[in-house]
C-alpha cells in the first residue's frame, strides 16, 4: 500500500528542542510532496500559528492541509480555504471561562480578530485588539 499522507503534531513531534524544523526533517518532507504524498500538519494551535511553518514546508506548492484548534478547523494551505470549521458556540465558551475562574489558570479564545482572555485581576472576560501582527503566507494580519 502507497503512503498518501503524512499527518504530523507540531511541538513535540515536528519541532526539535529547540523549536525548529530540522533541515534534515524539512528535505524529508519536501521529497515526500515532490511524490505526491500530501503533508497535513495537526495542533492544537490556531491556524495563524500554523502558516509559517506550512511555509518553510513548502506545502502552500503542494497543496497540503493545516488541522488547527485540536482539530475543530481543517484549511488548505494552497486557497487558504476553511474546508471544516466547528467552532464552539459562544454560549459554551462563556460557560467553560465561568468555570475555569476557579482554577490559576489564564484561557484564551480566539474568535476572527481578537484574542478573548480572562483579566487576571477581577476575572471578567476581555475582548482585546492586540498590538502585534502576524505574517500569513506573505501577507500582514492585524490583530
Amino acid at each position: 500500500m502507497a503512503i498518501k499522507a503524512i499527518v504530523l503534531d507540531i511541538d513535540g513531534t515536528l519541532l526539535t528542542t529547540g523549536k525548529v524544523v530540522s533541515e534534515k526533517t524539512k528535505q524529508a518532507l519536501i521529497a515526500a510532496q515532490e511524490k505526491g504524498i500530501k503533508v497535513i500538519l495537526a495542533s492544537g494551535r490556531p491556524t495563524t500559528g500554523m502558516f509559517e511553518l506550512a511555509e518553510q514546508l513548502e506545502m502552500t506548492k503542494y497543496e497540503g492541509f493545516l488541522v488547527s484548534y485540536n482539530g475543530a478547523r481543517v484549511t488548505d494551505c494552497l486557497t487558504k480555504e476553511v474546508l471544516f470549521n466547528q467552532a464552539m458556540s459562544v454560549e459554551t465558551g462563556r460557560a467553560i471561562l465561568e468555570h475555569l475562574k476557579k482554577f490559576n489558570v489564564v484561557p484564551m479564545i480566539d474568535k476572527e480578530d481578537y484574542l478573548y482572555v480572562n483579566d487576571v485581576y477581577n476575572k471578567d472576560l476581555q475582548k482585546v485588539a492586540a498590538d502585534f501582527k502576524l505574517e500569513e503566507f506573505g501577507s500582514i494580519i492585524e490583530y
